[in-house]
């Protein structure tokens, strides 16, 4: 009995995993590859929305697992990026990229193991953190809103000094 629990667990997150990888697919690996086709602009609206969807149940099911919430929290600075893009013909859509990168950095705790019995942050992560928190004061400054900013600046600087006492010899950052 025992034997066959541990057999469907892993088959079920085999099987999620799959299902994970395929969600990622679909949303950046295609979404890049229709970027500059003419009137795909509805579709990538629509892949985005319901790559936040997939994501918004995601992160209902996220519980203690440290690398699906850094998973997630990726996934929603992309998605982010993708709707913030002043590049993109018609995707400019700052408040949606907002909400979407508040949903990241809400994950960033769980993902990078505050509080909890899990190892150090990897230096990659650290690295997302400081990201996404770069990305948090491009968008502030964006809409106008300089003290907040200037904060996520702060806390985006707050992670990469961290990344450089992980690995001093290895990054070079302004003091």
């Amino acid at each position: 009995q025992t034997h066959q629990t541990e057999l469907a667990r892993r088959d079920a997150e085999r099987r999620f995993a799959d299902v994970r990888q395929l969600a990622n697919r679909l949303v950046f690996r295609y979404h890049d590859q229709i970027v500059n086709l003419p009137g795909s602009l509805p579709v990538r609206e629509a892949m985005l929305a319901d790559a936040v969807s997939y994501l918004d149940g995601l992160a209902q099911e996220v519980g203690d697992d440290h690398a699906l919430a850094l998973e997630l929290a990726d996934a929603y600075q992309r998605v982010a990026v993708l709707q913030g893009e002043i590049f993109s013909p018609g995707q400019e859509r700052i408040a949606d990229a907002e909400a979407n990168l508040d949903k990241a950095l809400a994950l960033l705790p769980q993902a990078l193991g505050v509080g909890k019995d899990a190892p150090p942050p990897t230096l990659a992560s650290l690295n997302s953190a400081a990201d996404m928190w770069m990305g948090k004061s491009t968008l502030a400054g964006r809409r106008g809103r300089m003290n907040d900013a200037l904060q996520a600046l702060r806390s985006s600087r707050s992670y990469v000094v961290q990344a450089r006492e992980r690995a001093p010899n290895d990054l070079q950052v302004m003091s």
